[in-house]
């Protein structure tokens, strides 16, 4: 399905596969029951357009043990998978599935578990994908890929939740279930009670209709002082009194820094409790996008977006610019054909392939590409993949060749 769509999918769509298949994976789960190697390969569309997962197999297959050699999805397997000795568990399917909607939506896997455990963050999702991506599930899927298990989002169904209503829809319902939480006293629900409340109702409403009529007597008949002279009461302006601080205006919650505007170097803010931090915002980095106009390190981007309503100490995710799109051909030699294919598209490139024989690698590998890695392609950003067929050739079949073309003697056997 992502090979005819173009090796991926958008987010309506993608969200329609998915929410009904983590519902699904969600009731595995309940029962106890964990994948561990969810990933494309082990994702299947029925004749519905359902997904289904398949690849079940003994916990001790996916993980590092001293027992047997694991078979872990690289770029799906979560890093606690990688090192002996971790526990492995709920949230190893939750970075699995993020993995996977990570993929469809850009193209491309994550790096290896193992490697982005000892690296940390090493996101890289398309400008153009970042753009049309909502919000919420932009930080869900940085949230669900952290390395680090006790970072990560801990269960699918707040995985779900996060990704089918979004953070302030999440926030919103917290606080309504938190309001209509039930309390010691309740107000009377019988008749006699709903005529109190109208006629409580009633009177306030007559109480600021003459508060109002003497505001505007007042206003309309100003006084005279002992001189003669008017006197007409204003109403003090923002410049002539302290305007309000955002935590005063709105208590606990103030207003998200601006952090996006390509001018901050996103290395150069200070480090407090081994995190980045501006103006008591932590600050952490999601993923990083190509920029003409910015310099390599600086932030291009961020949620929540600048000046946006958010609880004090919120969590600021920002995109680095990782400075001007490379143009020159990267080197894809010994990659699985498919995937240089899709790395090489998100780049920009236009990709095509040609078989060959080169069993310096493996078959439907890539022994090399034209132009060669390193330089940059004149005829419309045109990528030739050279893939090779044939098998390589065993120690036990090249010494039979060698002895099959042997020179024979004039009697016929071998010298």
């Amino acid at each position: 399905m992502l090979a005819q769509k173009g090796g991926r999918l958008s987010w309506n769509d993608t969200r329609k596969l998915f929410l009904p298949f983590l519902s699904s994976l969600l009731s595995c789960h309940t029962a106890g029951l964990y994948h561990f190697a969810i990933c494309p390969q082990n994702l299947l569309l029925d004749e519905s357009g359902r997904l289904r997962l398949n690849g079940f197999d003994l916990p001790e297959v996916r993980r590092e043990t001293d027992l047997i050699e694991p078979q872990l999805a690289d770029g799906y397997a979560a890093p606690e998978q990688y090192t002996l000795g971790k526990s492995v568990g709920a949230a190893a399917d939750v970075y699995a599935v993020a993995a996977t909607l990570f993929r469809v939506l850009t193209g491309n896997p994550p790096p290896s578990g193992a490697r982005r455990e000892a690296e940390g963050n090493d996101l890289f999702m398309p400008t153009e994908v970042a753009n049309a991506l909502p919000e919420h599930v932009a930080e869900t899927l940085a949230d669900a890929l952290q390395p680090d298990a006790k970072l990560r989002i801990p269960t699918l169904s707040e995985l779900r939740d996060r990704l089918s209503t979004g953070m302030v829809v999440s926030a919103l319902a917290q606080e309504a279930e938190a309001m209509n939480a039930p309390r010691e006293e309740k107000m009377p629900k019988n008749s006699a009670g709903k005529k109190y409340a109208i006629l409580l109702s009633c009177l306030l409403a007559v109480i600021l209709i003459v508060a109002g009529g003497i505001l505007y007597f007042k206003l309309s008949h100003p006084e005279k002082d002992p001189n003669g002279t008017s006197q007409t009461a204003t109403l003090p302006t923002l410049t002539e009194t302290e305007k309000p601080t955002s935590t005063e205006a709105a208590g606990l919650v103030s207003f998200a820094p601006d952090l996006s505007d390509g001018k901050q170097d996103y290395y150069a803010l200070p480090i407090e409790g081994g995190v980045r931090v501006k103006d008591t915002y932590p600050v952490t980095v999601v993923g990083y996008q190509y920029s003409d106009s910015v310099p390599a390190g600086y932030i291009v981007a961020q949620n929540p977006v600048a000046g946006a309503p958010v609880p004090d100490s919120t969590t600021i995710s920002v995109y680095l610019s990782a400075g001007k799109a490379r143009t020159a051909v990267p080197d894809v030699t010994g990659w699985k054909a498919e995937h240089a294919k899709i790395y090489l598209e998100a780049l920009g490139f236009r990709v095509e392939t040609a078989e060959g024989a080169d069993t310096s690698v493996d078959v439907g590998c890539v022994f090399g590409t034209w132009p060669e890695a390193g330089t940059e392609p004149l005829n419309g950003n045109k990528v030739t993949l050279r893939v090779n067929n044939t098998p390589k050739t065993t120690a036990a079949e090249a010494e039979e060749l060698s002895e099959a073309d042997e020179p024979l003697d004039d009697t016929g056997e071998e010298e």
